[in-house]
């Protein structure tokens, strides 16, 4: 609504994060235009960084979860069975992932590369 009532003056951007996510957005645009950038160029850098703000949470208990919705009754049954903490992180589950390619190659290349380094990398 008030970035209809005042184009050009005010701007929305999505943080695509929970609450602490957009402050920590919001903390980085105070930043920006104290270093002198314009609202503009700010919206486009808030854009850019957002994808770089990682929220990490740890749960003693998975009720929550399940009464808002951000997990199913089974999902929230099974975890209660095996009583483990959740630690959820996308971003980190994702990197360990892409570890198991380049661990394959690296074992398939290493007589290769064994063999370069012995010639020197020539």
């Amino acid at each position: 609504i008030a970035a209809e009532e005042y184009p050009g003056r005010v701007f929305v951007v999505d943080s695509m994060s929970v609450s602490i996510g957009a402050g920590i957005l919001a903390e980085f645009a105070i930043l920006l235009a104290d270093a002198g950038l314009r609202a503009p160029g700010i919206v486009k850098r808030l854009m850019l960084e957002r994808n770089n703000v990682k929220v990490l949470a740890v749960f003693n208990t998975l009720e929550y979860l399940k009464r808002g919705g951000r997990i199913s009754q089974g999902a929230a049954f099974a975890g209660s069975l095996i009583k483990l903490e959740s630690v959820w992180s996308l971003s980190d589950t994702l990197n360990g992932l892409m570890a198991i390619p380049n661990i394959f190659a690296l074992i398939l290349l290493s007589k290769e590369a064994a063999g370069e380094i012995k010639k020197g990398g020539r």
